[in-house]
């Protein structure tokens, strides 16, 4: 309800919550908005996900929350109360009572590195490092099956705020990660996962470590190829406007939408200009919400392009036990989105050569889904049920450097 001024009605709300409650009052399973905060903040969520009769508890991810809905959802919050909302911070208050409390309460939110994705516990806790895009966004339904008791953290990429450089290096970013947990949390055991790309640096962290005689209580490697053939990227060939459009094209793929930005459109036009036609494409394919800024897009497309630029070559074995999680249904995957030849040689292999770099025991486990399906509902369960299955159970070696 708005005033003649054309202003929020505050009275209004403030009355019509509490005829809701009154309305609500026993209704199973639902608890109404109690403060005018919760009222206002409920609206957005129910415009967010296009539903009614939603309670102040219910779950961000349970109702189906993903990394688009996210992304509207915290710019919402922004515009409607002029409060930082930040995609680590929704993760962390995944609810409309628990974000209205961090609303009324004035507390921002800059994110960081490490992102709570689900805290609490006294076992050793989970560190879950995500793909090329580097947000840790979707790996919260991940985070909401391992096992009670484990605090869940994800390592955000640190220049996605376009206020650092991207990474150049696989050892520089597990550096970064190895520094920003042991400033948090001297001396404390923990567990490493990496999906994709972050599958390297969580294998690099493990590297580094093993160097100074520290043993992670695990290693997860979530669908990555193992680094040992020649890197030759078929898309690093490509000029800007060409790279832009078959990045486009794999991004719709990855949506299960069809993204045509065409080189002739785009070749020779300012970046901005380049990013605005592909943002219609990603908006009208509800990839992106239209409110969604031209510069973020620039911070995560420089981001893409650097990582994909990397070329990792370990230069020492891995001397402790490690889990390799490989997906069922990447054939399909592999043909959309088409990377190193050498790569396809590496997922012909049960362990994805992994057996190359470890010479520890290697556990080769596959699961439901493709490269991506694996870490979303319903197949991120079994992943989940496999993983705690082992979790804490793997054999601490000693280490012993072993030159490739």
């Amino acid at each position: 309800p708005l005033t003649p001024n054309n202003k929020i009605d505050r009275k209004a709300l403030a009355a019509a919550a509490l005829t809701t409650n009154a309305a609500d009052a026993g209704r199973g399973g639902i608890v109404a908005s109690r403060t005018l905060i919760e009222m206002e903040l409920l609206q957005v969520w129910e415009r967010v996900f296009n539903m009614g009769q939603l309670s102040i508890r219910d779950d961000f991810f349970e109702l189906g929350g993903q990394s688009i809905l996210a992304v509207r959802l915290t710019n919402d919050i922004q515009k409607h109360f002029g409060a930082q909302c930040s995609l680590s911070m929704l993760i962390q208050n995944p609810t409309v009572e628990k974000l209205a409390q961090v609303i009324q309460n004035g507390v921002g939110h800059k994110g960081g590195i490490i992102v709570p994705l689900r805290a609490g516990g006294s076992k050793p806790p989970v560190f879950l490092i995500p793909g090329e895009g580097g947000h840790v966004i979707y790996l919260a339904h991940l985070a909401k099956y391992i096992e009670e008791g484990h605090p869940v953290y994800g390592m955000q990429l640190p220049c996605l705020d376009g206020l650092a450089a991207p990474p150049e290096s696989v050892e520089e970013l597990a550096s970064q990660y190895i520094d920003a947990i042991q400033s948090a949390m001297p001396g404390m055991r923990f567990i490493l996962a990496g999906h994709s790309f972050g599958g390297y640096v969580a294998f690099e962290m493990a590297c580094q470590l093993q160097s100074v005689g520290v043993v992670p209580d695990g290693l997860f490697i979530l669908d990555t190829p193992a680094p040992v053939f020649k890197r030759n990227k078929p898309a690093l060939k490509l000029n800007d406007a060409e790279w832009l459009c078959h990045t486009a094209k794999r991004i719709g793929y990855l949506n299960g939408v069809a993204v045509n930005l065409q080189v002739e459109a785009i070749q020779g036009l300012p970046v901005d200009e380049q990013l605005a036609q592909l943002k219609v494409q990603l908006v009208a394919g509800n990839i992106l919400p239209e409110y969604f800024e031209i510069s973020g897009l620039k911070v995560f497309f420089a981001t893409l392009k650097a990582i994909q630029h990397i070329n990792y070559a370990p230069t020492a074995k891995l001397a402790m036990d490690t889990v390799f999680f490989r997906a069922a249904d990447n054939d399909k995957y592999i043909e959309h989105v088409p990377e190193d030849e050498g790569m396809y040689e590496a997922v012909a292999t049960p362990d994805y050569k992994w057996s190359q770099l470890v010479s520890g025991r290697i556990t080769a486990i596959t699961v439901p889904g493709d490269h991506d399906s694996i870490l979303a509902e319903p197949n991120v369960t079994t992943l989940a049920h496999e993983m705690n299955a082992l979790i804490g159970n793997a054999k601490q070696i000693n280490y012993s450097t072993e030159t490739l």
